[in-house]
C-alpha cells in the first residue's frame, strides 16, 4: 500500500524524516476500496485508494464512482506536486550549508593570500568572501531544490536523478580540487 503514497509523501533525508512524513500523510486517510469489500472487491492494491476518512466512511458500502475514482488520481499528482515542492525547500538550507563548507575556506585563504601580497585592501577581499560565498550558497541551495524536486515530483526520473547525484558529488569534488589548485597557482 506504501505504493498508493506519492513518492513525494514518502521522501525523507532519513528513515525517521520519512516515516514521519508517511505517517503525516495518512494521518486523515483510509484505505478506500474502490469495490466494497462487503460487495465482493478484494484487499489487493487495485481495489484501493488512500482518501479522507470522513469521505470512505461517509460512502459506507457503495461502490466509489469513476468521478470519485479521478478526483482521488488528481489528489495524489498535487499531493506529490506539493510534497515535492516541501522536499526541495527543504534541501536549500543544506545546500547552502554545502555552498559554505565548500567556500570558505578556499575563497579566505586565497584573499587573504592575496592581502599579504598586497594586491587587495582587507576591506575588498573581505567582500570579495562574502560575494564567493553568497554565490555559492545560492548555486548549492537552487542546485538541491531542483534535484530534490524534480526527483520527487516525478518518479519516472528517479534514475536519472541518481546519476546526476553521482555526477553531482564527483562535479562538486572537482570544484573543490579547482578551488585548491587556484589558491596554490596564487602562491
Amino acid at each position: 500500500m506504501l505504493d498508493k503514497i506519492s513518492p513525494s509523501q514518502r521522501a525523507g533525508v532519513d528513515g525517521h524524516s520519512a516515516a514521519a512524513k508517511v505517517k503525516d500523510y495518512l494521518v486523515d486517510k483510509d484505505a478506500s476500496h474502490v469495490i466494497p469489500y462487503s460487495k465482493g472487491g478484494s484487499s489487493h492494491s487495485h481495489n484501493i485508494k488512500w482518501e479522507s476518512k470522513a469521505t470512505n466512511r461517509a460512502r459506507g458500502n457503495q461502490l466509489m464512482t469513476r468521478q470519485e475514482q479521478m478526483r482521488l488520481g488528481t489528489k495524489v499528482h498535487f499531493d506529490n506536486f506539493t510534497g515535492a515542492l516541501q522536499t526541495g525547500l527543504g534541501a536549500v538550507p543544506k545546500g547552502a550549508v554545502i555552498g559554505i563548507v565548500t567556500t570558505v575556506p578556499f575563497s579566505t585563504l586565497r584573499n587573504t593570500l592575496r592581502g599579504a601580497r598586497g594586491e587587495i585592501s582587507p576591506h575588498i577581499a573581505s567582500e570579495s568572501n562574502s560575494r564567493n560565498i553568497q554565490r555559492e550558497c545560492n548555486w548549492h541551495g537552487s542546485l538541491c531544490y531542483n534535484c530534490l524536486c524534480s526527483h520527487h515530483s516525478c518518479s519516472r526520473f528517479s534514475a536519472c536523478c541518481y546519476s546526476t547525484n553521482s555526477n553531482l558529488s564527483c562535479f562538486v569534488s572537482c570544484r573543490w580540487r579547482g578551488n585548491g589548485l587556484r589558491v596554490v597557482q596564487d602562491c
